[in-house]
């Protein structure tokens, strides 16, 4: 799997659906046990409904501006739905996220959802591999 695939959000969706062999073609299941900072590993945030596309995700990249901070904050795919159908404003502009050894946190928004002059998501608790 590219590393760049290796997200918590990633990970869930792939374990939920795992007994339904909905798992995308040419993705495995990741082991908790490969998780190296467990501490800095997002596993739930608030979302609209069950799930959220990663924005690490290749297929799922952020692309647009929805909340006109002159940030990308969402996914092209659907345009009428901000934030890959997270929340990570919900808290007074910030979410709370659950990390992989079971803490939670607020997390700001302007820190969960910054992504750096390639677009890509740059906070640490979007990936499982630093």
């Amino acid at each position: 799997m590219p590393q760049a695939c290796l997200s918590p959000w990633m990970w869930f969706n792939h374990a939920m659906l795992r007994d339904s062999g909905q798992v995308r073609a040419g993705f495995t299941l990741i082991k908790m046990s490969r998780v190296q900072r467990p501490v800095d590993a997002m596993m739930y945030i608030d979302t609209l409904t069950h799930y959220v596309y990663s924005p690490v995700d290749p297929s799922y990249p952020l692309t647009l501006d929805m909340d006109g901070d002159g940030a990308v904050d969402t996914m092209g795919a659907y345009p009428d739905t901000p934030f890959n159908f997270a929340r990570p404003t919900v808290h007074n502009n910030g979410a709370n996220v659950t990390l992989m050894d079971g803490h939670v946190e607020r997390v700001a928004y302007k820190a969960l959802w910054k992504v750096n002059t390639a677009r890509k998501v740059v906070h640490s608790y979007s990936y499982l591999d630093d």
